[in-house]
């Protein structure tokens, strides 16, 4: 029979032992052991033990070095649900829930690293550096942080219940300093996307909003753009484990565009607007200044990779203006659209119009009316908000450079002040 020796390093405690043969023994000591004999580890909190080994005859008559791994992520932790890396250190925040916890919850636990390493405070951070760190982003039980996502010299915390920025501060200690941005938050971590200048998400209502430095010097403000007729309906009914409700935006960052999709229906966000597209963009991925090799993918000519699932039929460009209501809540009628622009001769172009008479109430659609070469659609429906809906087919070599609506009011009650002291001078006169 022959002996080994096991020294063990970074846990204190450790202790290893032959299985079968021995009891628990401390570092540095020996024991006698065979070949094929398995050599084993005690668990020690908050450290990996050493894997199970068997003995081989290399090791006979030796001493062996193992070493216990520290976590640097508590696995009481949980995982994140999202995180970063600004400025040299990484961000994590949220955890996944299945059942109600004690107070407080990890869930809302933002915690940052050490500079220049994966080291967090209470595990394998030096405290005395002061660099790593964590906090409660708030008080609520229930709240949960969805998204942790850099800006140029912030970080935005997006939760289900508040949009938050940390902003690096060295008084009264080296820290981050909060700043309550808005007091919604987002429905789910894929609801926000974009670069270090400027983030665009849609919060519980279902508003397109913007997150960005204000034109005056006040840092980082929150620009509401609005749709929440479009995004609202389109993320009702969420539901995590069903995927339903679920919205989606993927940057593009060479275009400087953002889709925004739930499967559904999609849209691409642009300093141009917004425009209902058919393709449903899952992620993107810019090539520009990478050198891909050619025997793993060959994109000749191609500087861009998105992964998208058509969602209309890709014979017809379609469009769809925003809500139209003139600057006035009266009822409208629209008798006429024309649609100018470069269309190929035998270019198919047809005009609808969604209408309501009043603004609780649900849009309906008229049929759709056929241009005539000119490009001119009568189309005569009344209404106090109207959207117009074009198609196009094909969807080649198309310009659209403008459209004019011919309308007349109907309803001149919202006017009648105006009207009727115009009407009072008129007749002095």
């Amino acid at each position: 029979m022959s002996n080994i020796t096991v020294n063990l390093e970074y846990a204190d405690t450790g202790l290893w032992c032959i299985v079968g043969k021995t009891g628990w023994l401390s570092s540095g000591d020996t024991a006698s052991c065979n070949i094929g004999d398995q050599i084993a580890y005690r668990y020690v909190e908050g450290y990996k033990q050493p894997d199970v080994e068997n003995i081989t005859p290399s090791m006979l008559n030796t001493t062996i070095t193992r070493a216990y791994v520290r976590y640097a992520w508590s696995p009481s932790w949980g995982a994140p649900i999202s995180g970063c890396i600004y400025r040299g250190q990484v961000l994590l925040g949220g955890k996944v829930i299945g059942m109600e916890e004690e107070f407080p919850s990890p869930s809302r636990l933002i915690r940052w690293s050490e500079i220049g390493a994966f080291r967090f405070l209470g595990q394998t951070a030096n405290a005395k550096k002061n660099e790593a760190g964590f906090m409660y982003m708030s008080d609520t039980a229930d709240e949960t942080i969805m998204r942790v996502l850099p800006l140029s010299d912030a970080v935005a915390i997006y939760s289900n219940r508040a949009i938050k920025t940390l902003t690096a501060v060295s008084q009264p200690a080296p820290t981050y300093g909060v700043k309550d941005m808005e007091s919604l938050g987002i429905m789910n971590p894929l609801a926000v996307a974009g670069g270090e200048k400027q983030h665009v998400f849609i919060n519980t209502e279902g508003i397109l909003c913007t997150i960005q430095h204000g034109q005056y010097g006040d840092g980082y403000v929150i620009n509401r753009i609005g749709y929440q007729h479009i995004f609202g309906p389109m993320q009702a009914g969420f539901d995590i484990s069903t995927g339903a409700g679920i919205i989606s935006i993927v940057y593009n960052d060479t275009d400087e565009e953002y889709y925004i999709s739930n499967g559904k229906r999609s849209f691409v966000f642009s300093s141009n607007g917004l425009s209902e597209i058919g393709e449903a963009f899952t992620s993107y991925v810019s090539l520009t200044g990478t050198y891909v090799k050619d025997d793993l993918i060959k994109l000749p000519g191609y500087d861009k990779i998105s992964c998208i699932t058509s969602l209309f039929d890709k014979n017809y460009l379609y469009m769809i203006t925003d809500t139209i209501d003139f600057n006035m809540s009266a009822i409208k009628t629209i008798t006429q659209v024309e649609l100018n622009g470069d269309l190929v001769d035998a270019s198919l172009v047809e005009i609808m119009v969604m209408w309501r008479t009043n603004r609780r109430g649900h849009f309906r659609s008229t049929p759709w009316r056929r241009c005539s070469p000119s490009g001119i659609a009568t189309v005569i429906v009344s209404g106090v908000d109207l959207r117009i809906c074009a198609r196009i087919s094909p969807v080649d070599s198309i310009l659209i450079s403008n459209m004019v609506v011919e309308w007349q009011l109907s309803d001149r009650t919202s006017v009648r002040g105006s009207y009727a002291s115009e009407t009072s001078s008129d007749a002095s006169e």
